[in-house]
């Protein structure tokens, strides 16, 4: 059986990973390590930042408060998405993992 909090954390970890690497122009096969910080490797800018946000805000329907977006671990793939996931789950009312 599959558990509905960590199927979202890997949804979100996957569409975080396109919407970086279309960004960052980055192939599938060129690495992006999901517990490096994204802005400090230069896969994203600020502005890039800025997109991401209000790309999950569209996608999963939420508004991002500024507190998580100032979280330290706002900066990973990872990071963000439990972050995001948990999120996610308080707008819907549902249980968070990650």
């Amino acid at each position: 059986m599959n558990d509905p909090a960590v199927d979202r954390l890997a949804r979100i970890a996957d569409d975080l990973d396109r919407f970086i690497r279309e960004k960052a122009q980055l192939g599938n096969d060129d690495p992006l390590d999901h517990d490096v910080d994204v802005f400090e490797s230069g896969h994203l800018t600020s502005v890039g930042g800025l997109e991401l946000i209000s790309f999950v805000e569209s996608r999963y329907g939420v508004r991002i408060p500024d507190a998580v977006v100032l979280d330290p671990r706002f900066g990973s793939v990872n990071g963000m998405s439990a972050l995001l996931a948990r999120q996610i789950a308080a707008a819907k009312n549902e249980p968070a993992r990650g």
